[in-house]
């Protein structure tokens, strides 16, 4: 990029001051240092900025402001200084140097703005451009605050290095300023290097931002230089001083702890195989050995494996001799005694080298072979007793029933009596007739119409009793009255005479007929009145009238 000394006539000066500090290392923050030499930057012109791609004219004396620019040509000359204090006089430069910077690390720098013209002007723009992992403004507030004549402005800078150890870096710092009709920008590279890590430390993640992060001396993946791992297959290591040292576990040797130890070299086990594992190893015993080398012999007889007998010991097996009564592999078989069935009448029970007989109902002895005479005691009370198999049964004589011939049977129990209460005997019954009946049974009903007693009708027997059905006319309870019919006097007109279940009217001289004596004889009908041709008859009550007819006398 060129470069141009700016001395033009303008309206103000401008003097740029820079303090700058060495990059910190890992383990410590990064301290401030203010240089020896004085820089001036002289790369003003007016109306440009980071982002102009304006061509800067070969004569300087065409920078001179004219009205296009808003600035008077007669107005006095403006300049910017960037000077590193604590200096008291700045001495011109094109460069702004910050030396070398470790990866992700960073250095500050702090720039004095001089305004030593006649007029104020504002900062309009702060910014840094360049191949940094950041570049910050610790203030960037002061963008458009106003600087008066003789004052100064203080901007401090912060840098980041972002490249691998050796690169160079480089930038561009622009600021933009502005006063009445009037704007320009100053720009100032920026150069910088990034340095290798602390002696002890390295970037070793891939990642610049957080710089020389590891440790070197003790870092267990990246031991003495980056990516040299210290590890061994089975073991603990420790990075000491960036040398890498290693302690195998139990039962691994080798370079890398990888090659496990054969314990079973020495053949231990003396009566089995030999399985290797890690610092240690086991046996799998032969039959009949147990231990950790295989040195005992079991004792197949510990856990007593003989039920009923003495348990022999052997290599990987055993005998038992059984005791009286019983056999089998482990003694634990009872002979069965009761094997030829020794029970006649019974059910045979096995004991130890014996058994016992549990006798059917009915025998008894010692194989069950003797018949028990239940007839013995006797129990029929009025029979004859006749043994059984666990039983007996008794003929009862006549009159007794029973299990035990004990029981009278009641002749009465079908109730023989039809009509009246039997009394039981021995083998018999005789029966109480109620009033009315008799015979053996009480089954004969007396008949009380024997005599007749029914004067004028039919008699009816009942029981202990008799009814008359009486003959029409008659009533009473012998049928002995005679019932008179005339009693409600039923002939309206005349005499009743009574009969049996019956009466007579007796109209005669009451002028009246009929059964009851109830019909008006007319008079004047049956031809028996006299009265003339020339008269009418009038019927009355046993007589009648004659009336001459109209005309007639």
């Amino acid at each position: 990029m060129q470069r141009y000394r700016l001395v033009i006539l303008s309206v103000m000066t401008f003097l740029i001051a820079s303090c700058s500090s060495e990059p910190a290392t890992p383990d410590e923050s990064i301290d401030a240092g203010l240089a020896d030499n004085l820089l001036v930057n002289d790369s003003l012109h007016p109306l440009a900025d980071s982002s102009d791609n304006t061509d800067i004219p070969e004569n300087l004396t065409d920078l001179v402001p004219d009205s296009s620019h808003g600035v008077d040509a007669k107005e006095p000359s403006f300049s910017a200084l960037l000077c590193e204090l604590p200096n008291t006089q700045c001495t011109s430069i094109e460069t702004l140097e910050l030396g070398a910077i470790a990866p992700g690390t960073s250095v500050s720098t702090t720039l004095q703005l001089l305004n030593d013209g006649e007029h104020a002007w504002k900062i309009n723009k702060l910014e840094v451009l360049g191949e940094f992992i950041d570049a910050v403004w610790d203030d960037e507030t002061m963008v458009g605050d106003t600087v008066q004549p003789a004052s100064t402005v203080t901007l401090s800078l912060t840098v980041t290095a972002a490249q691998e150890p050796k690169a160079s870096l480089s930038g561009t710092l622009v600021l933009g300023l502005s006063g009445e009709e009037v704007s320009w920008s100053l720009e100032l590279e920026i150069v910088a290097e990034v340095g290798p890590c602390p002696e002890g430390f390295g970037a070793c993640d891939d990642d610049l931002a957080n710089g020389c992060e590891t440790d070197l001396a003790t870092s267990l993946s990246h031991c003495g230089t980056c990516n040299n791992p210290c590890t061994v297959v089975e073991g603990t290591t420790s990075c000491e001083n960036g040398a890498c040292t290693a302690s195998c576990d139990p039962g691994y040797d080798g370079e890398l702890c990888d090659n496990n130890i054969d314990e079973c070299a020495p053949a231990p086990c003396l009566n089995g195989t030999c399985i290797d594992g890690i610092n240690a190893f086991s046996c799998e015993c032969e039959p009949g050995y147990d231990g950790e080398l295989c040195d005992n012999n079991i004792d197949e007889c510990a856990p007593a494996p003989c039920v009923t007998g003495t348990c022999v010991d052997g290599i990987n097996a055993f005998s038992c001799e059984c005791e009286p009564g019983y056999d089998g592999e482990l003694c634990d078989n009872n002979i069965d005694e009761c094997g030829p069935a020794p029970c006649l009448n019974g059910t045979c029970i096995d004991g130890i080298n014996a058994f016992s007989c549990e006798c059917e109902p009915g025998y008894d002895g010692t194989l069950c072979d003797n018949d028990i005479d239940e007839c013995a005691p006797a129990p029929c009370l009025n029979g004859t007793c006749i043994d059984g198999i666990n039983a007996f049964s008794c003929e009862c004589e006549p009159g007794y029933d029973g299990t035990l011939c004990d029981n009278n049977i009641d002749e009465c129990a079908p109730a023989p009596c039809l009509n009246g209460t039997c009394v039981d005997g021995i083998n018999a019954f005789s029966c109480k007739c109620e009033p009315g009946y008799d015979g053996a049974l009480c089954d004969n009903n007396i008949n009380e119409c024997a005599p007749a007693p029914c004067l004028n009708g039919t008699c009816i027997d009942g029981i202990d009793a008799f009814s008359c059905e009486c003959e029409p006319g008659y009533d009473g309870t012998l049928c002995d009255n005679d019932i008179d019919e005339c009693a409600p006097d039923p002939c309206l007109n005349g005499v009743c005479i009574d009969g049996i279940n019956a009466f007579t009217c007796d109209c005669n001289a009451t002028g009246f007929q009929g059964t009851l004596c109830d019909m008006d004889i007319d008079e004047c009908a049956d031809g028996s009145n006299g009265c003339a041709d020339n008269t009418d008859c009038l019927n009355g009550i046993g007589n009648y009238a004659c009336e001459c007819k109209i005309g007639y006398e």
